[in-house]
């Protein structure tokens, strides 16, 4: 493979610190704070497709739990795990401790309540439109694809090579 792949981001190589000794962006940063914020690196629409993703996997979730004759705690689960899953799995892997609902609490308050919002008023939000087929497929699509933009801007903050960027 080209070795260009396995270097990290230019920006993570020209960090400079005191005394001259060229850092990198992860040693520059403040341990005491943790990792850069995801709602403090990304555009403000891109955080709104983000909530819009975790809410539309959350329901889903919740749905597949519900068919399969979960109670109101499984369900609210299993809708939680689907909507924050792949994003702690993201930042376990890159050393982003600790994981991005701990510091941003709405994801955790956003998939519990759509999970709970799911479960006991299924039959109005189908009357509305909210949980049709094409709805859930609209909402988790436009997810994905900020969930993808989200994780490869986290990859580079924490100043990974560009391979890692990609499949983050």
């Amino acid at each position: 493979p080209p070795p260009f792949l396995f270097l990290p981001p230019p920006a993570a190589r020209l960090c400079t610190g005191t005394g001259g000794r060229t850092k990198t962006a992860r040693e520059g940063r403040s341990r005491r704070w943790g990792p850069v914020s995801v709602l403090e690196t990304v555009p403000a629409g891109l955080v709104f497709l983000d909530y819009l993703g975790t809410a539309a996997f959350a329901a889903s979730g919740c749905l597949v739990a519900g068919q399969a004759g979960m109670d109101t705690l499984g369900c609210v689960f299993v809708g939680t795990i689907t909507a924050l899953g792949g994003g702690t799995v993201r930042d376990v892997l890159l050393g982003r401790l600790p994981v991005f609902w701990f510091r941003e609490t709405s994801f955790l308050l956003l998939s519990i309540g759509v999970g709970l919002a799911t479960f006991f008023g299924s039959e109005s939000l189908e009357t509305v439109g909210l949980l049709r087929a094409d709805a859930l497929f609209l909402g988790d699509t436009l997810g994905l694809g900020a969930f993808a933009v989200v994780g490869a801007q986290a990859a580079i903050s924490a100043a990974m090579p560009f391979s890692v960027c990609c499949l983050c």
